[in-house]
């Protein structure tokens, strides 16, 4: 009860809160509104409002409601849901942050793809991977596959038999649509493609692993490979593996001799 012959309240404040240490004067749970009835009112008994004309308030621990910023710190004063009770909006939110700094715009997608062709001259098939997307800020549509040196296939060798070049990896830019032959993406088999902003990661560590082999030893070729010797099929299959996408994608369905080796070195 508030004895305006004292100017004070008979009984203390029951908000323990309204005291603090940023408002010595809230100490004195006897006082109205912090002894400040000029500039602020308590019609509930619990809080002060200070009288201003600001859009937003702020409350701090000791009940008082403020608008803008702490005059000794120049932070913002926390915001206190009981302020919507007088009239207060609470400070805007924050906008999202989508954690990589950018305006929001979509992760770059990329693609790894098998493919499977017919092996020509030689028993069996021939596969290799295609590739697209932006890898370390720039584009790239690429065939990745392994060929003998030169991609050297004299005829009527013996695709059993020693003496072929060694087996080298070739990157090369799917341009026109045709390169190397037959191999063709528009008209060989599909069999698999894996899509994704982590395929880039993926993309650039196989081209890496390509350059890597290539200027280290090269290891035997032979079309359908016996111990100690790999073929275009065990070179599609290792790079596979090196994504960890050799038991992801399907087997391509024809005979490939040679899928399953993993070349050493690539």
């Amino acid at each position: 009860m508030y004895a305006s012959g004292y100017g004070r309240f008979n009984r203390p404040d029951k908000v323990g809160s309204a005291a603090g240490p940023k408002d010595p004067g809230g100490w004195n749970r006897y006082s109205y509104v912090h002894g400040d009835p000029v500039n602020a009112n308590d019609p509930s008994g619990n809080v002060a409002i200070m009288q201003t004309d600001c859009s937003s308030g702020y409350c701090d621990e000791t009940g008082y409601i403020y608008c803008g910023t702490n005059e000794f710190t120049g932070e913002p004063y926390d915001w206190n849901p009981a302020c919507l009770n007088y009239g207060f909006a609470p400070p805007p939110e924050d906008p999202p942050n989508s954690g990589s700094g950018d305006s929001g715009s979509p992760a770059p997608q990329c693609s790894i793809s098998l493919y499977e062709r017919s092996a020509g001259g030689s028993p069996g098939n021939h596969t290799y991977l295609d590739v697209s997307g932006m890898v370390n800020g720039q584009y790239v549509n690429d065939v990745l596959e392994g060929n003998p040196v030169n991609k050297s296939h004299p005829p009527f060798r013996n695709p059993f038999s020693k003496g072929w070049p060694p087996l080298k990896g070739y990157i090369e830019p799917v341009a026109g649509g045709v390169f190397n032959g037959s191999t063709n993406p528009a008209t060989n088999t599909l069999v698999e493609t894996d899509t994704g902003a982590d395929i880039c990661g993926d993309i650039s560590i196989l081209l890496s692993a390509i350059n890597s082999y290539n200027s280290g030893t090269l290891v035997p070729y032979m079309p359908i490979p016996r111990k100690g010797f790999y073929n275009s099929n065990s070179f599609t299959y290792t790079l596979l593996d090196d994504v960890g996408l050799q038991n992801v994608f399907l087997s391509p369905p024809g005979w490939n001799p040679g899928w399953g080796k993993l070349v050493p070195g690539l």
